[in-house]
């Protein structure tokens, strides 16, 4: 398999993975914005006493929590499938130039290098969120997981890219026979 096969693979899944994540966020924070305008409550005709007062008070408050939820929730779906689009179309321009000459073989690392970044993006924040647990005194284990699995996939990758694998050597050229004229 050719090396940049193989880290359009090694980069596709996650991305794939992260993008499909944020459309079901989506569809949850939608159907959880559809739900919740459905539970707001209809203006009371007439008077009013002070217990229903205060319930379509909390009624209101209930429904306002639940839009507000579900807009976070469509806006971080949102996000998930950016990053997930942005990682799969960065590596899929990678493919589409990677050759073994010299000029082609430069834009290939520089797009895998810019695909990189933006797979590790999520990095920082989730070992802040690590740390920030640990002197909470609980330890959050995901996170870990999660920086550890891209570590060694951006691992695989920089080693497929950046070493010799990702320009294979020349065929040799044939040996000419002797010439043994005069």
């Amino acid at each position: 398999m050719k090396i940049a096969n193989q880290n359009l693979l090694l980069l596709g899944a996650p991305a794939l993975l992260a993008g499909a994540a944020g459309v079901g966020l989506c569809v949850v924070g939608n159907s959880l914005l559809r739900a919740s305008q459905a539970a707001f409550p209809t203006i009371p005709a007439g008077g009013v006493g002070d217990v229903e007062g205060y319930a379509y008070i909390i009624q209101i408050l209930g429904a306002g929590a639940g839009q507000l939820t579900g807009f976070f929730a469509v806006v971080a779906g949102l996000l998930l499938a950016g990053y997930g689009a942005l990682v799969l179309l960065l590596g899929l321009a990678a493919r589409a130039v990677y050759k073994t000459t010299p000029g082609r073989l430069l834009a290939y690392r520089v797009l895998i290098g810019a695909d990189l970044l933006v797979l590790v993006l999520p990095v920082p924040a989730l070992l802040a969120s690590s740390f920030r647990d640990l002197l909470q005194g609980s330890l959050e284990v995901e996170p870990l997981v999660v920086v550890a699995a891209l570590a060694a996939l951006a691992a695989l990758v920089i080693r497929n890219t950046y070493t010799g694998r990702a320009n294979p050597p020349a065929a040799p050229e044939p040996i000419a026979p002797p010439d043994h004229t005069f």
